[in-house]
């Protein structure tokens, strides 16, 4: 589940870092880090990683996305808040039919937005497997990797120029 829903998540993290865990990541949607000092506390805290699902620059196709209206632009804020209180960001943005026409906008967004933070930042392509309840689900929102490749490898020539770290595709499917 979101681990932002817990309201002990600083004190399970306080608590890894007492065992003596160095790095300490969470997989969040960072919907709930837009609120003020969220993602600083649990800097503070000891989270020294996030992983965050990303999937479009465009809220009205983030949110077709990721059925769930209204959470883009806090996602958004949620990462500006995580990396201005120095957590490592992992933006994870799988590709669909819905997006993969749009990689290169999603890499000009991270750009012009979080830059300044390439230190910080890694951005990873994924292509979704596991994600739907049945194969025909998955045609239907899987583009084949032909399709989208080119694309693909200009949205990564172009984040790497401009100083991104980036994960080539994760778990390619066509």
């Amino acid at each position: 589940g979101e681990p932002t829903l817990s309201k002990d998540l600083a004190l399970h993290i306080r608590h890894a870092r007492a065992l003596g865990f160095e790095e300490i990541e969470v997989q969040t949607n960072a919907v709930l880090l837009d609120r003020p000092l969220a993602a600083a506390a649990l800097r503070e805290a000891g989270l020294t990683r996030a992983q965050v699902s990303l999937h479009q620059r465009s809220a009205e196709v983030s949110d077709r996305l990721t059925a769930a209206p209204g959470t883009h632009q806090r996602s958004l804020r949620g990462i500006d808040a995580l990396l201005q209180a120095g957590v490592r960001v992992l933006l994870n943005h799988l590709i669909f039919v819905d997006n993969a026409p749009l990689l290169l906008d999603f890499v000009d967004m991270v750009i012009a937005r979080w830059g300044v933070y390439r230190e910080s930042l890694v951005v990873q392509f994924h292509s979704p497997r596991n994600e739907f309840t049945s194969r025909e689900e998955g045609l239907r929102h899987v583009p084949r990797y032909a399709d989208y490749a080119p694309r693909l490898r200009m949205a990564i020539d172009r984040a790497r120029a401009a100083g991104l770290h980036v994960r080539d595709l994760q778990d390619p499917t066509g």
